[in-house]
């Protein structure tokens, strides 16, 4: 009884991977086709708390962006976050760029929506990409991001 339980369990595990092997294979076999012109301006909002590891780093990948129009807008809730001189000196070594930080009022009981909250108000562009602080991109972030957008299928 238990070796037939046991057979029926692996039987049903085969059939998921199988399926899971298929889904992602159907995922992979119809690559995005993208317009090569499609590149509407982007405001990236980067809600922070505290400083991560390699954080001026993390947040340099998104400065590089190989992207004609983004706004980057970095949002805390307290003047005195330990992140705020790392968004500082960005804005001073980037200032051709469009860097921002956001001290932003505390609403409700969670602290990144709040920051979200006031990230949104103060967003220029319609196309809102937002990513935590630890995250690190490559140059075409955006370009791949965004590029679903392309597809009158995908909704706005």
């Amino acid at each position: 009884m238990i070796l037939l339980a046991l057979l029926l369990l692996t039987f049903v595990s085969w059939i998921y991977w199988i399926f899971a092997y298929w889904c992602v294979r159907a995922f992979f076999r119809h690559p995005q086709v993208v317009a090569p012109d499609f590149y509407p301006p982007v405001s990236i909002l980067k809600p922070v708390k505290g400083l991560d590891p390699q954080a001026y780093e993390n947040f340099l990948t998104f400065v590089h962006q190989n992207y004609p129009e983004f706004e980057i807008l970095f949002g805390v809730l307290d003047a005195d976050d330990p992140a705020v001189p790392v968004i500082e000196r960005l804005q001073e070594e980037f200032s051709e760029s469009n860097i921002r930080l956001i001290i932003a009022d505390p609403l409700g009981t969670n602290p990144k929506v709040s920051i979200l909250h006031h990230l949104v108000k103060e967003a220029r562009y319609e196309v809102l990409a937002i990513s935590d602080s630890d995250m690190r991109v490559t140059p075409d972030y955006l370009s791949r991001v965004v590029a679903p957008l392309a597809n009158p299928e995908t909704g706005w």
